[in-house]
């Protein structure tokens, strides 16, 4: 309730702000990139994260669009239309909405969320989640925003997820943060319109180490989860029947 109310402030105070006579006029509003068949992927998906990014990182801790990440497909899109609309300020979670919203629809991209858990050199627990993409069944890269440059975004030069899982690995050690948590989700669909169900995490892969075995095992079983994910994508939707 209270985080209810919380966001109900913040609304209203935007809303106050919004009619402040003192203010100057609004800046245009970013314009969304849309694809063109026959286009080149990664030049799309390159002006997909200039577009993520042109909505600067919200550094307030409450999200100004309320957002449900356990409801279905079309709360995805209802949520990107607002944030489009908005144009505010987000955080990475509606990084990962803008990103599913944009390319939705274009058959030779996967798109797969995944999250973080990790713990600061002071102690600190931070859970951060990216769009990883993969171009025409070849090389992965991503699509999101952070506070931190090398945590957000990824050039789409990685042969497997796991490479690209071991990137961001790399980039936490490089900010002092041990990866403690990888969650993956399936495919997201490609029809955001209907209610279709979108499963954030499928597998949880605990980090256990900070050696190169430890290393190896945390691939081992993301590759795991890209062979088999097809048969955890029945088996969960099976129990979800």
């Amino acid at each position: 309730m209270s985080a209810l109310l919380e966001e109900l402030s913040v609304q209203r105070e935007v809303a106050r702000l919004r009619q402040e006579p003192s203010l100057p006029p609004a800046p245009p509003l970013p314009v969304p990139p849309v694809w063109e068949d026959g286009s080149c992927l990664a030049t799309f998906l390159e002006c997909v994260q200039v577009f993520i990014n042109s909505f600067e990182y919200n550094y307030s801790g409450m999200p100004f669009v309320p957002i449900k990440r356990m409801k279905d497909a079309s709360h995805v899109w209802s949520v990107s239309k607002k944030l489009i609309q908005e144009a505010l300020p987000i955080q990475c979670v509606e990084g990962v909405f803008l990103g599913t919203f944009l390319t939705a629809g274009v058959e030779r991209l996967e798109r797969i969320p995944i999250s973080f858990k990790t713990k600061f050199l002071r102690g600190t627990v931070h859970r951060h989640i990216v769009l990883a993409v993969r171009i025409d069944r070849g090389k992965w890269g991503a699509v999101g925003i952070s506070r931190r440059s090398n945590l957000m975004d990824k050039r789409f030069c990685f042969d497997t997820l796991a490479d690209l899982v071991e990137e961001y690995r790399r980039s936490y050690e490089a900010c002092y943060h041990k990866l403690l948590t990888v969650y993956i989700g399936l495919p997201m669909p490609q029809d955001l319109v209907a209610e279709n169900c979108v499963v954030w995490r499928a597998v949880k892969i605990r980090v256990t180490g900070r050696d190169s075995v430890a290393h190896e095992a945390l691939k081992e079983k993301v590759n795991k989860f890209v062979r088999n994910k097809e048969s955890i994508a029945s088996t969960h939707f099976g129990i979800q029947k």
